[in-house]
């Protein structure tokens, strides 16, 4: 038995296959709740594929064969799973390890094999690729041990969201008023008054100026939820998905989140009310496809798009997507400009979602673009208040062109920025309406995102939805 383990061991470039079958079952497990069994093949012979390439040019160069597979296998890992090294060393450490950091200190070990390889023929590698062989097949152990657990998440999971769903307002709301809706959402903007509190900020200037508009301000409204996808979705289903689950993966928790938001209650109804919905925003709403995708969001993808997105190429790509926010930006506020402008004989609902303030900042407080500035709270600051200005020119807008319309300005959550205040921080939410008053929509200071449009349709509808606290 001994003997048949060493020779197994000992097949030419075994580590490298153990490490892509690795490779595939991690991202299998992360995403396991979104995998269609066809990508699954296709990714399979994708990668045997490359392995095909890999070693019929590594045939071709004569020199030591263990060194040449080990050189390999470091360099595989380096852009297959160095993303998900760095966010477990995050887990695990709480210390922000840069991915660059990884980077350089990975490039060096592949630079010194590659001179033990090429410049000193004498090194034997035999151990070393043992070494890997043996450690890659303990971690494909650890997850095959883990679907089981996965499997019983999964089922926990769909009968959650058949709960939650059963649970959200279905019957029709008819609304006795139908004016146009315009909501407008400004990602990671943080409130008022945790704006004063922690960063000690006050835009006086603007907070005058939405005084002088009759503009409603609530100014301790928080969400209950920290992220964007939970937080859009609580607001649209007007009610707050409680799940405990730990999602592996971002992507599979997006997936979730956005079919949830999808089929939101408050498109559904509005829909019900013969609204026209224009979408902006980036998120399916009912049959109106998503304006565009934020990268780092992971919009709906299919199995082997996953696999590309998790590897080093894909966060590179990730980055170089990141170039377009705040072109996406600049697009969005100029369609929502001519939505305003353009009257229709139906009433329109019309969703729109800025990435801005959120990091990373490609605005200063004129609205020039800067480049891409992340984790800078001089840049954040400067990038909300261009958002203020974006809000007045709004607001102007509608009282020129639509002055029968409700606004609602508000973000998802507030920046995170602040470790050390972080969960009084990023509850803290911009929310501000401007209506007119002979609709009598509440517009409390204590406000919940997820109560948003309950005191909506109450008003519009005279209805009594009853509003709920967070833990509801």
């Amino acid at each position: 038995m001994k003997e048949r383990l060493k020779i197994l061991i000992n097949i030419p470039y075994f580590s490298v296959y153990l490490l892509v079958i690795f490779y595939i079952i991690t991202s299998l497990n992360d995403a396991l709740w979104i995998t269609d069994w066809k990508d699954l093949i296709w990714v399979f012979i994708f990668f045997a594929l490359i392995l095909f390439l890999i070693i019929t040019i590594s045939s071709k160069i004569r020199k030591n064969i263990d060194g040449k597979e080990v050189l390999i296998f470091i360099s595989l890992f380096t852009i297959l799973l160095l993303p998900k090294l760095q966010s477990n060393l995050i887990s695990f450490t709480d210390l922000k390890i840069k991915l660059s950091y990884l980077l350089i200190t990975f490039g060096i070990i592949i630079i010194f094999f590659l001179y033990q390889i090429f410049l000193n023929q004498t090194k034997k590698f035999r151990i070393l690729k043992q070494y890997f062989t043996l450690l890659i097949c303990s971690f494909i152990l650890i997850e095959i041990s883990i679907v089981p657990g996965i499997l019983d998440d999964k089922k926990m999971l769909k009968n959650s969201i058949f709960s939650y769903t059963n649970s959200i307002q279905k019957k029709p709301i008819a609304l006795k008023i139908k004016p146009n809706v315009y909501h407008i959402v400004f990602d990671a903007y943080t409130g008022f008054e945790a704006l004063k509190k922690y960063w000690s900020f006050e835009d006086t200037v603007f907070m005058n100026k939405l005084h002088q508009k009759n503009a409603n301000l609530a100014i301790n409204s928080k969400t209950c939820k920290d992220n964007t996808l939970e937080s859009i979705n609580s607001t649209f289903n007007m009610k707050i998905y409680q799940n405990s689950l730990r999602f592996r993966s971002l992507a599979t928790k997006s997936d979730v989140f956005r079919k949830l938001i999808k089929k939101a209650s408050t498109i559904n109804q509005l829909e019900f009310n013969d609204y026209e919905i224009n979408n902006l925003s980036i998120f399916d709403l009912g049959n109106k496809k998503r304006n565009w995708d934020f990268p780092w969001l992971e919009p709906n993808i299919n199995f082997y798009q996953y696999c590309f997105y998790q590897s080093l190429l894909g966060n590179f790509y990730k980055n170089y997507l990141n170039r377009s926010i705040a072109t996406s930006n600049i697009n969005i506020i100029s369609e929502l400009k001519n939505i305003i402008k353009k009257s229709t004989n139906k009433p329109k609902f019309t969703y729109a979602h800025l990435i801005m303030p959120h990091t990373p900042n490609n605005f200063d407080k004129n609205g020039n673009i800067i480049g891409s500035i992340t984790y800078n709270k001089d840049a954040y600051l400067d990038e909300l208040q261009y958002c203020n200005k974006v809000m007045i020119e709004m607001i102007n807008l509608i009282n020129k062109y639509d002055p029968n319309a409700v606004l609602i300005l508000q973000s998802d959550h507030g920046s995170g920025m602040l470790p050390e205040v972080y969960e009084e921080e990023v509850a803290n939410t911009l929310s501000i309406l401007v209506a007119p008053k002979i609709y009598k929509i509440e517009w409390p200071q204590n406000m919940l995102n997820h109560n948003t449009y309950k005191y909506i349709f109450n008003a519009l509808g005279n209805y009594s939805i009853p509003i709920s606290p967070c833990d509801d």
